[in-house]
Parts: structure tokens; sequence; C-alpha cells
């Protein structure tokens, strides 16, 4: 730094004295000292150098008067952020109260409808199972090895695919109503027939006591004389049913061994039912006599199945 001092003389006295430091044009130092003793000079370069220091500080306190009041700002602003976050605060619980609310409506509206739609389905269910027949399908067979001793020959095997006629006749005679009586008459009835040692011609035979005895079974073709043997299936009926009418427990054993037949595949599924009645010459006498048709009460309840289709003579 670099000083210079100067005096001018008036008249021998001294009138003024001043010392500046190193200016620069470019440059102002922070520590630049300035004395001033007589100001009644005026000097260009301490008025600049006044005035830039005033922009300075003019500067300075702009930007902390700035900075004050970005501060002050930023406060209210948290102070409005608060209020706000208070505000919603305070709104939560009420909010959350409304939701629940809101929740519980719709898990009563929901409930409502479940229950109107059970009990209209179970109505619905009700009076459909009013209307239906009680009927079941449960097949309570007897096997042929339990109630015959004579053996069933290998020959004439059935083939189950052919097997598109259920043909339904009656045996005839006296009717049955218990395991014991139904029994009975089914060893009469292979005594009567078993001349030669053969079993009886039936595959099945059903009484009135509700049970399916296997004569031939699934396995083997009938031996009815006179009937197709290839593609029928022939079955039973312990009794005389011309006067009599059948009753529920034959009928739906009936349709308990077709359904079980058709469960096991042995036989096709487009069957259909046949009606056979056996006319020997004493039957044709009396039918001639009385106008009796044999088996009229048994064929009238079998014609109302969909499934039927005639009813032939051997």
């Amino acid at each position: 730094m670099t000083q210079e001092s100067y005096s001018k003389m008036k008249g021998g006295d001294i009138q003024h004295s001043r010392s500046y430091g190193s200016l620069d044009n470019n440059f102002i130092s922070p520590v630049t000292s300035i004395r001033i003793e007589n100001d009644d000079e005026k000097t260009p370069l301490l008025t600049n150098r006044c005035h830039s220091v005033g922009v300075f500080d003019e500067y300075v306190y702009d930007n902390e008067r700035y900075n004050d009041l970005s501060l002050l700002t930023s406060i209210n602003s948290l102070n409005d952020d608060n209020a706000t976050t208070a505000t919603l605060i305070s709104t939560v619980p009420e909010a959350r109260k409304n939701v629940e609310t809101c929740h519980w409506e719709l898990r009563l509206v929901a409930f409502i409808f479940l229950l109107f739609t059970s009990v209209t389905l179970a109505t619905y269910l009700l009076v459909i199972e009013s209307r239906l027949p009680a009927i079941t399908f449960s097949l309570d067979l007897i096997s042929h090895d339990i109630w015959s001793k004579i053996q069933v020959t290998s020959e004439n095997r059935n083939s189950y695919e052919n097997i598109t006629k259920i043909i339904l006749m009656q045996t005839g005679g006296k009717n049955c109503f218990t395991p014991t009586s139904c029994l009975e008459i089914l060893r009469e009835m292979q005594l009567s027939y078993n001349k030669e040692g053969f079993e009886l011609p039936y595959n099945f035979l059903i009484g009135g006591d509700g049970q399916t005895y296997e004569v031939r079974g699934w396995e083997y073709a009938n031996g009815m004389t006179g009937v197709s043997q290839k593609d029928s299936l022939l079955i039973g009926l312990i009794g005389d049913f011309t006067n009599s009418i059948p009753n529920t427990k034959l009928l739906t054993t009936i349709r308990s061994l077709i359904k079980e037949s058709l469960k096991r595949h042995k036989i096709h599924q487009k069957y259909r039912i046949y009606g056979l009645r056996n006319v020997s010459q004493q039957q044709q006498q009396q039918t001639k006599e009385s106008s009796e048709v044999e088996g009229e009460k048994l064929f009238a309840e079998i014609m109302k199945w969909s499934e039927f289709e005639n009813i032939f003579f051997i």
C-alpha cells in the first residue's frame, strides 16, 4: 500500500491535510481506511469511493432485509402448513368415522341381499322338490351265487354295446312282497324250469320286496325262446299283474336297475323299453273267456315312461 501526503500553502498556513489509502479503480479493499480532516474540497475519488461504499452497504442491507423477509415468509409458510396440518389432523377422526359408517352400511346391504337370495333359493328348491316324484335309484342287488346253486353256462356272452332293448315281462303265478316269499317262488320256478340243468332264462328278476335277483346277469344273454338275445336285457317281474297294480317298490327297482346298468356301461345309452306278453294256449283260452289281457295293469304303468317303445308277444 502506498501513501501520499501533500500540503498546499496559502499565506503560509496549512489549509488542510488528507491521507488516502491505495485505491484501485477495479477493486475496493475492505480494509481501506479513509481519514478526512477537512471536507471542503470535493475529491472525485473519495466521492466515488463513498458512493461505492454506500451502494455496497445498501446492497448488503437489502440482502439482509431480503433474507429476513424470506425467513419471515418461510416462517409464515411454515405456520400456514402447520395450520393446514392441524386442520387435516383435526378432520381425520371425522373422516374415519364417516368411512366406518359407510362400510357398516355397505355390509348391512350386502347381508340383507344375501339373506334375501338364500331365502328365495331355498323356497325355489322346496317348490321344485315338492313337484318331483319321490324316487331314489339305490339298487339292492342279490348276486346269483347267494340265492342259486345252478351254474350259468359261459356260452352266449353279452356284448354291452349292442344292448339297446330292455324287455319287461311278468312271470305269472303268485306275487311276493318279502325276501323269504320271493326266494321260495324263485326256487319253485327253478324246479319247474330246470329239467335239463339250465338256469332260468331271465337276466334279472325283481320282486315286490324291492330287491333285484341276479339270474344270468349282465354277462350272459337271456335264454328266452322267441326273444332276441344279442341286443336285449330281459327282466322278469315276479307275480301276475293282470288285475293287480305293481307296487311302488317294484316299479322303482326297475328304474334303479336300468340306471345301474347305464352307470356300469352294460347297456347302450340310447336304449328303449319293451313289454313282452307270453301267451300260452291255456292263457289264450282264459283271455278269450274273461277278456283279460296278460299284464294289463303292469304295462299300463310302463307305457307312461318316456323310454317305452312297444309291446310284442311270444
